[in-house]
């Protein structure tokens, strides 16, 4: 053991560690009917976010396959907007870490 006062630093070199801002999609989830959080589980879920990333999809396929899974659970124009919100918020949007 040691003094010092944490036992890991972190470090994000590329950008990788990012805030979202979701208050535009959590509105947009309850309008449509979707508990808020829906459109993060399935962006996030494992057999969806492991290729892309693990190089296997792009960012636009990952996007697409978000969207595919939201049209089984809203409206066909309804998962349109919420993939239009999700790609740039999810995807290459946010805020990166100080």
């Amino acid at each position: 053991m040691t003094d010092l006062a944490f036992d890991a630093l972190l470090c994000d070199l590329d950008g990788v560690i990012r805030f979202y801002d979701g208050d535009e999609v959590t509105r947009l989830e309850r309008a449509t009917g979707l508990a808020p959080g829906t459109t993060t589980e399935i962006a996030f879920a494992p057999e969806r976010d492991l290729p892309l990333l693990l190089g296997r999809i792009t960012r636009a396929q990952w996007a697409a396959s978000i969207a595919e899974a939201l049209a089984t659970h809203v409206p066909a124009p309804q998962a349109a907007d919420l993939h239009r919100l999700v790609a740039p918020v999810l995807g290459e949007g946010g805020t990166a870490a100080p």
